[in-house]
């Protein structure tokens, strides 16, 4: 099929942007072990830091390559600025990225539309205020399922079922101890972190390998930053997590939000993390910063060395079969 020049350099840019996200997403798949086991050694806040980049690296390296190094390579070296046959395999691949990303688009803005109509809905029930000294909005929904999360995005609001706060609910260090781990999540913007990674392509299996370890990593920086290394609200804090595993829901709610208990976090593994004994423990402080810095070293160097041939593989892409 004859296209014109911009619409045969749109089919080379997402083959290139698919072909890298697909190849990074297959290499993170074969080397999580040994990436899970490194970031055993780094504390909960730089291990759910690490694991968020290892979701995002992929389509922003992908973006970054197709943008830095082969549009301009492709708009260097090619000097048919008419129509030219691109084969029909590119355009079967360029179809195939496109509709890949456009349904993980879909999905993600699906996922956005029932956060906003949920967090409306309830503000609207009611007048979120500030309970005890969490410094962060509060509302209480009669009548409700089992609910302790944060949602929403500009101005994010604790939702709490009244179960929670009535008489034989959580007591009030308990209750002002959940809000702090809330607090936590706010402030380094959990829920906008998940609305990003809502939105990735992903592959179709193990697609929520590393949301739940990322899940998991960023429920456990949460708890160390509300208990901030006090033994008694470590265990005040497990306690209170129990207790409210025991009435939650059955299911995760399908929107965007950070859940005081969540079943992707393992509860067993932050119980654990909060009554042992961590005072000896030592983390390794600038260890992920070193490996991600080598990675990006190496990628670049990389880009550096194959950039010669990316306009001979660019033609060959556009003239596959």
């Amino acid at each position: 099929m004859n296209l014109p020049y911009a619409f045969r350099l749109i089919c080379l840019v997402a083959v290139w942007i698919g072909a890298i996200c697909l190849a990074l997403q297959l290499m993170l798949a074969g080397m999580a072990r040994p990436i899970l086991g490194f970031l055993r050694s780094v504390s909960a806040r730089q291990r759910e830091r690490v694991l968020y980049l290892v979701q995002m690296g992929p389509l922003l390296a992908a973006v970054l390559f197709a943008g830095a190094l082969c549009v301009p390579q492709y708009l260097r070296h090619e000097p048919n600025y008419a129509s030219e046959g691109v084969s029909g395999p590119c355009l079967l691949l360029a179809c195939a990225v496109f509709l890949w990303f456009g349904f993980s688009v879909l999905g993600g803005l699906r996922l956005t539309v029932r956060t906003l109509r949920f967090t409306r809905a309830c503000t609207r029930a009611g007048t979120p205020r500030f309970l005890g000294r969490s410094r962060i909005a509060v509302l209480t929904l009669p009548g409700a399922d089992s609910i302790f999360a944060l949602a929403g995005f500009i101005h994010p609001v604790v939702f709490v079922s009244s179960g929670f706060t009535e008489t034989g609910g959580m007591s009030r260090a308990a209750l002002e101890l959940a809000l702090e781990h809330e607090r936590a999540h706010a402030a380094h913007w959990d829920n906008w972190k998940r609305l990003f990674l809502s939105f990735l392509p992903r592959l179709s299996f193990g697609s929520g390998f590393w949301m739940r370890h990322w899940q998991e990593a960023a429920e456990w920086a949460a708890d160390d930053e509300a208990v901030g290394g006090d033994p008694v609200r470590s265990l005040l804090l497990a306690e209170t997590l129990l207790k409210a595993a025991r009435c939650a829901a059955s299911t995760n709610p399908p929107i965007i939000c950070t859940a005081f208990y969540s079943q992707n976090a393992g509860l067993t593994a932050r119980v654990e993390r909060l009554v042992e004994d961590r005072r000896g423990f030592r983390e390794a402080s600038w260890s992920a910063l070193l490996v991600l810095s080598g990675l990006a070293i190496g990628a670049v160097a990389v880009a550096a060395a194959v950039s010669p041939w990316i306009y001979a593989i660019s033609e060959y892409i556009v003239h596959l079969g």
